[in-house]
Parts: structure tokens; sequence; C-alpha cells
């Protein structure tokens, strides 16, 4: 459904930012640990991804996340791949991997040295400890923190705002850009 959502938005004109966040308390609070024990246990297998979560990065148009509550595990990995990312006071997010014993999934050891710098991402992943929203922004995961009554308003205005100020293939050039420029020398990239 999220991958059939976002081909039809793309497509669609009148659409010019796309705004994600949690339907209740949390954006996601992470796996349940007691499910995936009891699905490995079983033999069941997750069936393969259509499309890498983490997809949304290449996404044509700008995808802001409005991260309320939880943001952890997956749904970090997932946020991470966001454009911009409003939290709230009361956001908390972790990368917990390392103390499931799993590897840094979907891309993390890629997308998080690139949002908050090889040290921070190294203190992220291998600890799997939860932060808060006001070291999260400090370190660039979050874009700006809101009071969580203000959360998708704030996300939403910034979203109007581009949406009416910017040029739809600016925005999306400039996406192409900055993922494609990791990659190039300053020389090439000018």
């Amino acid at each position: 459904e999220w991958n059939d959502l976002l081909d039809s938005l793309a497509v669609d004109a009148a659409v010019r930012v796309l705004v994600v966040t949690g339907a209740g308390k949390h954006f996601c609070p992470g796996l349940d640990i007691k499910l995936l024990a009891q699905r490995s246990a079983a033999g069941i297998i997750p069936p393969k991804r259509q499309r890498p979560l983490t997809a949304v990065a290449d996404y044509p148009k700008p995808v802001i996340g409005a991260i309320n509550g939880a943001c952890i595990g997956l749904a970090l990995a997932w946020a991470a791949a966001f454009d911009i990312r409003f939290g709230t006071t009361t956001t908390k997010l972790s990368a917990p991997f390392a103390r499931r014993g799993l590897v840094a999934e979907f891309a993390m050891g890629w997308t998080l040295p690139r949002l908050v710098g090889h040290a921070n991402a190294m203190d992220l992943l291998i600890s799997g400890r939860t932060i808060e929203s006001d070291e999260a922004l400090s370190m660039g995961l979050l874009n700006r923190v809101v009071a969580p009554a203000e959360l998708v308003s704030a996300a939403m205005d910034y979203a109007r705002e581009i949406a009416e100020f910017c040029s739809p293939i600016a925005m999306a050039t400039a996406k192409a850009q900055v993922a494609g420029d990791w990659n190039r020398s300053r020389a090439e990239a000018e």
C-alpha cells in the first residue's frame, strides 16, 4: 500500500511535498522482540520487500518526517531516509540493533554517518542507546524540535511554504545532487 501510494503521488502534479507521521502516540516504537522470536522459532520467513524501505530517499519530491514519540530500529532507518525530520520534546530515537544481536539494518551504516557524522553514528550503532530530541537535534538527526501539540502543524507549515515558493524541478534536482555528490569530487559536482 505504501509503495502504491508513493507511486501515485509521484506523478500527481498537485502533490509537491509529503509529510509522514505516526498514527498514534508513537511514530513507530520498533519491532516486537517476542513476536520476532516466535516467528523465528516457527520458521516463518518474512516476505521479501518489493522495494527497499529506504527507497523514499530517492523519491522525486521532498519527504518530511513528523516524528512523534518513539522512533526505534527499523522506523529510525526509515525516518533517516526522509529529507527533513521534525521531532517533539518527547521524541525518542534508537538504533538498538547491536542490543538485539543484529547488524545495522536497512542501510543504517550508510545513512547514519551522513546525517550525524562518523563518531555519532558509531556511538548510536554500537551502544544501541536511546537518545532524546535535544541530543538528536544537536547531532543533526532531527532538523527541528517543537512541542508535541505543534508537530504536525509545524511540519505542514514547512511543507506548504516549500510547496508554494520552491520549484518542484529544483527540489527534485537538489535531492538528486545531494545523493549523487556523496561519491563525487567537488570539481565533478560543479
